[in-house]
């Protein structure tokens, strides 16, 4: 059902173009867009995820997950380079068992890109970051140090915008001294803005795979709306579905992004 109502939004909203509003949240794939020199994204919103995998476990225990709040930073340092931070605050509600609420790991990342996108071509960029490990092992994190490094295209079609990541994770196992767990990650979107409003609707998949028998193999289907209230200031609501045993079952989220000219490069 889920599926089914984000095509047929999809399907409707192809026929009622306007101009798109900035902001990429609620996406976790990420466009080639580099915010100018001396602009800041700040991102604030709360998540709530329903039967999350355990990373590098097989163990599933009915526990609900809540992002409250994730939080996130973006800054424009040139044409070409964007620095990006993100952390959440995590309660974690396992039925029968405990409730915590604590901090969630911080992932710091930069985006490069390479390339513009021409009428042949999509624009080419390169997002690289690391999971740092700030959460504790009690089902809310790994306490291990992630890598990850990836290609972006992005290409408009009329006023569609479709864009593609795709990468390697490189995740610290905390099961094995010196080992890890080498993963293909990937995720693909499409924003579709409306006609007359200021609303686009947005959906993606994206997860990772390959996963060495560690229980890493995570996918989603999410689709979500953003409302562009001023210039500078839009607010998303979303809701995902897992598509593979070690995803959550489902989740929702809403959250905002807002955009300001903090200070000058020359």
């Amino acid at each position: 059902m889920f599926r089914k109502i984000c095509l047929t939004s999809l399907f409707f909203a192809v026929f009622l173009f306007a101009p798109p509003a900035f902001a990429n949240r609620p996406l976790v794939t990420e466009d080639t867009d580099i915010l100018t020199a001396g602009e800041i994204e700040l991102e604030a919103g709360v998540e709530y995820l329903a039967n999350p995998g355990i990373p590098f476990s097989a163990r599933r225990v009915n526990r609900g997950f809540i992002k409250l709040p994730a939080l996130g930073l973006n800054i424009g340092l040139g044409k070409l380079v964007e620095l990006q931070a993100d952390f959440d605050m995590i309660y974690l509600d396992q039925h029968r068992i405990e409730k915590t609420y604590d901090n969630g790991d911080l992932r710091l990342w930069t985006k490069i890109k390479v390339k513009q996108e021409d009428s042949s071509f999509p624009s080419l960029g390169v997002r690289i970051g690391t999971k740092l490990p700030n959460a504790d092992t009690d089902n809310r994190g790994t306490d291990e140090t992630d890598f990850f490094i990836l290609m972006l295209l992005s290409k408009h079609f009329d006023n569609l915008y479709a864009y593609l990541n795709l990468g390697l994770g490189i995740l610290g196992d905390p099961n094995q001294i010196s080992s890890q767990d080498d993963v293909m990650v990937y995720g693909a979107a499409l924003e579709i803005p409306l006609k007359s409003v200021p609303v686009k609707l947005v959906a993606e998949v994206y997860g990772q795979a390959f996963s060495n028998g560690r229980h890493n193999n995570i996918s989603s289907a999410k689709c979500g709306i953003q409302y562009e209230i001023t210039d500078d200031f839009v607010w998303d609501v979303f809701g995902a579905g897992g598509l593979t045993n070690d995803s959550e079952d489902w989740s929702v989220g809403t959250g905002f992004t807002y955009r300001f000219q903090a200070f000058e490069l020359h």
